[in-house]
C-alpha cells in the first residue's frame, strides 16, 4: 500500500503499539482487523454480555490476534458504551471509544490513584475480575444521568509497561 515506505521503521514494539499517531500502523491495523476479525465472523461475541477481558480473551483465542487488537475490534463494532485506554507510567497513551460512548470525555490524561488501572499497574499483575466504580474516576461528565456506575477491567503487560483498560456501563 506504501511503495515508497520502507516497512521495517515500522516494526518497533514502540511503533507496533502505536495505535493513534503513525497513520500506516492505523490503516495498517484497520487493515488487519477487518481481514482477521470480520463483523459477520465477530458479531456474536460483541452482542450481550459484560465488555470485561474475558470476552476480549475470548475473541483473541478464537481469531488468534493481539488482545489489543481484538479489544479495539470490540470497541469499535460494540453497541455497549465502552471506552479502551492504553496507559504506561501513569498517562493516558490513547483511547478509543465505542459509537455509544462518543460523549463522554475522560477526566484526565493521567491515570487516577483510585483507579484500579493505577493499582493493577503498580502491583504488575492482572485481576480476577472487573470492578465497580463511580464514573467520575474515569470520566469528566456523565451525560447518561440515570447511570451511576462504571465497570473497569484491566491487563497489564510487563514486556510493554502497558496497562490496557476497558471502561463499559452495565
Amino acid at each position: 500500500m506504501h511503495p515508497n515506505l520502507k516497512q521495517g521503521k515500522f516494526c518497533t514494539a514502540e511503533n507496533l503499539s502505536d495505535y493513534i499517531k503513525s497513520p500506516e500502523e492505523v490503516e495498517a491495523n484497520w487493515f488487519a482487523a477487518t481481514l482477521l476479525m470480520p463483523r459477520f465472523m465477530i458479531r456474536d461475541y460483541i452482542t450481550g454480555g459484560d465488555a470485561d477481558f474475558r470476552l476480549i480473551d475470548r475473541i483473541t483465542g478464537e481469531f488468534e490476534t493481539s488482545r489489543t487488537a481484538a479489544a479495539r475490534r470490540f470497541i469499535e463494532l460494540t453497541t455497549q458504551r465502552a471506552i479502551l485506554i492504553s496507559s504506561s507510567n501513569g498517562k493516558v497513551n490513547w483511547h478509543v471509544k465505542s459509537p455509544a460512548a462518543k460523549f463522554f470525555a475522560l477526566e484526565s490524561l493521567n491515570v487516577l490513584p483510585e483507579s484500579l488501572t493505577a493499582r493493577v499497574a503498580a502491583a504488575k499483575t492482572n485481576p480476577s475480575e472487573s470492578e465497580s466504580l463511580r464514573p467520575e474516576v474515569w470520566l469528566r461528565e456523565n451525560p447518561v444521568q440515570d447511570v451511576e456506575e462504571l465497570f473497569e477491567d484491566v491487563r497489564y503487560s510487563e514486556r510493554l509497561n502497558t496497562a490496557l483498560t476497558l471502561l463499559w456501563f452495565p
